[in-house]
């Protein structure tokens, strides 16, 4: 199942640290749960299945800082996904990101070196996902 755009989309997002409005992609597993007041609440009930190929092109800013970043699925495996991004922070950079099944992260690589490793993964996504939900990650982990 391609996930497309959106879905990388608004994992880019919640990367980043923001949050999103948008509707996940019609092709997502999701469910509607109702809400107190009995308005529907649409949740993606489970990570999206990545195909090789899948590319997501985004923007990040942050104060003065001012980017584009392209992320590539370059590898998929029983276990996880290898996730390459190109960008520029602000020189040119080429980097793999190491991701689970579950869209946990367990780090990076840059260069053919381990830059940032995490044990037990990194949970970047608590699925469920909900509109408005918010959690803390505990792991430990950093550059390398």
């Amino acid at each position: 199942m391609r996930s497309g755009p959106l879905v990388g989309g608004v994992l880019l997002l919640a990367l980043a640290g923001c949050t999103s409005g948008a509707r996940p992609e019609p092709s997502a597993p999701t469910l509607s749960n109702p809400t107190p007041s009995g308005e529907p609440l649409d949740t993606v009930a489970t990570p999206p299945d990545w195909e090789l190929g899948d590319r997501w092109v985004f923007r990040k800013r942050v104060g003065l800082w001012d980017g584009q970043f392209t992320r590539e699925v370059i590898e998929v495996s029983m276990s996880g996904y290898l996730v390459r991004v190109q960008g520029e922070d602000p020189r040119p950079f080429v980097r793999f990101h190491h991701m689970t099944q579950q869209l946990d992260s367990l780090g990076w690589t840059e260069n053919g070196q381990i830059t940032r490793a995490y044990s037990p993964p990194l949970p970047l996504f608590q699925w469920p996902l909900r509109a408005g939900l918010r959690w803390t990650p505990q792991t430990a982990g950093g550059p390398t």
